[in-house]
């Protein structure tokens, strides 16, 4: 069974992430398979908009914590490289000569998604944390069951933001706000989450996926030139300087990714959840 789910209704796909068994955390052929999937839609002339959403209580998440535990004294380069970590990405493979100029890493990821012209509808009827609410901030709407929390989680591992939240979560909530959630890495509720402007719409959690295909639906029914020309100049004017920002955010993890800080900080976090029990422990983030 593929990490995602295609169907299409009318001019509306959803896309269902599907690693319930591993909390919808970013591994397997997640990446490699939504960036596919999304590019296959945006070429195809019959959908006029996506959704995103889940199974299980977690929308997405990064690694689990094992993963991270068996790959923290590796460099940023090794790691993401090596589709035993996170998994298969959909990029280009670089050799290694290549690799050490490359300035952008999961950047690219984010440059081949925002390239796309259809409105992206997040539907998040679970959690979403680190890569999870990077990619969150990629839609262009977000829907929030209630039980839904939010956090950065990258700065709690000795690492920083990527996937491009370093720009999209400023954009999104205001560079103050911003501050306080990636700083203090604190738990966000969907209330404040609303409140902030991080979600636009807090529904009960059986309601997130039927209100997500109502507005879909009603932008299928508008003329699509002029839905994908709106889409092009919100992303351009949103993300104007992302290609700088996403360099910044790869060298940051070059730095911070295999170094002592990280890899003592995974070792806690996985000694934390070993020590659990498996109905208790803490979403991966």
């Amino acid at each position: 069974m593929s990490d995602l789910e295609i169907e299409r209704d009318g001019g509306v796909a959803v896309l269902t992430i599907n690693r319930a068994e591993q909390r919808n955390t970013v591994g397997g052929s997640l990446l490699a398979d939504f960036l596919g999937a999304a590019q296959e839609l945006d070429n195809d002339d019959s959908v006029r908009a996506v959704i995103t959403t889940a199974t299980g209580p977690m929308w997405c998440a990064s690694a689990e914590f094992g993963n991270l535990g068996e790959h923290a004294d590796r460099s940023a380069d090794e790691m993401l490289a090596d589709p035993a970590f996170a998994g298969e990405k959909g990029l280009r493979v670089f050799s290694p000569g290549t690799r050490r100029f490359d300035r952008l890493g999961l950047g690219r990821w984010v440059l081949a998604f925002l390239q796309l012209e259809k409105p992206m509808i997040a539907a998040i009827n679970g959690s979403a944390a680190a890569a999870g609410l990077s990619i969150a901030l990629l839609h262009d709407m977000r829907f929030a069951a209630e039980t839904a929390r939010f956090r950065s989680g990258f700065i709690s591992l000795g690492a920083g933001p990527e996937l491009g939240l370093s720009i999209t979560l400023p954009n999104v909530v205001g560079l103050a706000a911003a501050t306080d959630l990636l700083l203090s890495d604190r738990k966000v509720t969907a209330d404040e989450a609303l409140k902030i402007g991080l979600v636009h719409r807090v529904l009960p959690a059986d309601e997130v996926l039927p209100a997500a295909l109502e507005y879909a639906q009603r932008l299928a029914a508008l003329p699509p030139a002029g839905v994908r020309a709106t889409v092009r100049a919100l992303r351009a004017v949103a993300h104007r300087s992302l290609a700088e920002q996403l360099q910044l955010e790869w060298d940051n993890q070059r730095i911070t990714l295999g170094s002592p800080d990280f890899k003592a900080a995974v070792e806690a976090a996985v000694a934390r959840a070993n020590t659990q029990p498996q109905s208790k422990r803490p979403s991966p983030q």
